[in-house]
């Protein structure tokens, strides 16, 4: 589902330079974002933690799949060269980690 969202290629600007409207809601895009790897970095934890049984292993649980959803993000960013209409953006990339760290620190508090 994150590669969907994340890859659909995007709406070209008419000849006249019009941009469609929801380019200009870009801190809704990277709340989005923020939103998006919180809750796959929370599911992927959750899955990490349900197939490891010593309770040692459950501790790297949050750690491992923040790894995991960062690397999946900075590899969909950079895949985002290839699809016609996107463009790599660095905004998006901080985005993700924003949405990963803010998983961590909550799982840390809880």
């Amino acid at each position: 589902m994150v590669a969907v969202l994340l890859l659909a290629p995007g709406r070209p600007e008419n000849e006249e330079g019009f941009t469609w409207p929801l380019q200009e809601l870009l801190a809704l895009d990277k709340l989005a974002h923020a939103l998006l790897f919180f809750a796959l970095t929370r599911s992927l934890a959750g899955s990490l933690e349900s197939l490891s049984t010593p309770p040692s292993s459950r501790l790297s649980s949050p750690l491992l799949a923040a790894i995991l959803s960062l690397s999946y993000g900075l590899g969909l960013e950079l895949l985002q060269l290839i699809v016609p209409n996107r463009e790599v953006q660095l905004g998006d990339a901080i985005a993700n980690f924003v949405g990963v760290s803010l998983y961590v620190a909550w799982r840390r508090l809880v």
